[in-house]
């Protein structure tokens, strides 16, 4: 028919023009200049501590982490955001449902992925033209937003949280896919004074409590930043998959949840957050209606310097405060957050900002 010939013709032109601009996006990214600040590594002990940092933890520990996230949760007073253009929902009921739909998978990845640098306008005439229709739930789609500041060791930190459901399935290894526009609100100073050292991410039941897989499976997810006026990059911050779940006795769902080592943040260097994500009910097709949100949060802490005092009549070490009349004693240099990134191979990337030689 004419409509199929036009809407044929409009996929393919669309996907040239994606072409086009991510060719552009990747030679972009290779000019970016990325500032990092450098560490000097001068001996074998040295590296080697260094890769006891990063050594993975064990299962307790993870979930210890996750239960000590899920307190601080729970406490949650949560905000609606009644502004539903905050993010973006696909669904298919079966996974052969999606296979059949060629246009329809097409235009969820032009979206989704956060890997295109079309206007968001554009994105939303190709849903309107070839995504499939909305299942009933999604009118209950609640995007809710919370954040918790918290004591982390004498500094100040923060969680930022957000949670998108609920979702609703029946087995079938059905396909959610979302993509959430700046979830953690982070606009403003905090984006160049601020390090994301705690994120997690995962399906979630009506109390709150991660599900693992079975029956929920996490095709892919990603956190990565976005820069006002560049077109989308290759960078990612997290990334979740399907084999992010660990075994029970390595942490299970424990896992959901990735944490530097103490003393380490991943700069936001001005940066917001865009998070997008498939997840599939794995259990058989016409099983028992569940329901399920998409939950993401991150911990960030402040990458300046902490100034220690000593009182004179007292051997410990305590904070500065602003109205605080004891002179400093001390700086300890090692409460400043060292920077770390992610590289990933085969993508285009520049290291500036110290010696070659310095990067680990």
């Amino acid at each position: 028919s004419l409509w199929r010939l036009v809407s044929t013709w409009s996929a393919i032109s669309a996907a040239l023009v994606t072409g086009a601009v991510a060719v552009g996006s990747i030679k972009r990214a290779a000019r970016v200049n990325v500032v990092i600040s450098p560490r000097s590594i001068r001996s074998e002990a040295e590296s080697q501590a260094l890769r006891n940092d990063f050594k993975p933890r064990e299962g307790a520990a993870r979930r210890d982490a996750l239960d000590s996230y899920t307190r601080v949760r729970d406490d949650c007073e949560w905000e609606d955001d009644e502004d539903t253009e905050n993010y973006d929902f696909m669904w298919w009921p079966t996974d052969a449902s999606l296979k059949k739909d060629y246009f329809g998978d097409l235009t969820s990845w032009l979206v989704m992925t956060g890997s295109v640098g079309l206007p968001r306008f554009a994105l939303k005439l190709a849903m309107k033209l070839f995504a499939p229709s909305k299942p009933d739930f999604a009118a209950s789609i609640r995007s809710q937003y919370c954040r918790m500041v918290v004591d982390d060791e004498g500094d100040s930190a923060e969680w930022r949280i957000r949670r998108v459901g609920p979702l609703s399935s029946t087995g079938g290894f059905d396909w959610h896919r979302i993509r959430i526009y700046d979830p953690f609100r982070l606009t403003g100073g905090v984006t160049k004074t601020h390090a994301m050292v705690q994120s997690v991410l995962g399906p979630v039941d009506g109390a709150g409590d991660f599900i693992g897989n079975p029956p929920i499976h996490i095709h892919h997810a990603n956190l990565l930043p976005t820069y006002a006026g560049r077109a989308v990059n290759f960078s990612r911050f997290e990334e979740w998959h399907g084999d992010s779940q660990c075994t029970q006795a390595a942490g299970g769902v424990g896992c959901y949840l990735r944490q530097l080592p103490d003393g380490y943040g991943f700069p936001l260097a001005g940066a917001s957050l865009t998070v997008d994500a498939d997840l599939n009910d794995v259990r058989p097709e016409s099983s028992a209606p569940m329901r399920f949100s998409l939950e993401v949060a991150v911990k960030l802490r402040s990458r300046k310097e902490r100034a220690w005092v000593v009182p004179k009549d007292k051997g410990e070490a305590t904070d500065k405060g602003e109205d605080s009349n004891v002179p400093v004693a001390a700086t300890n240099a090692s409460t400043a957050l060292t920077d770390v990134g992610v590289l990933i191979l085969g993508s285009p990337a520049r290291f500036t900002g110290g010696r070659a030689a310095t990067l680990r």
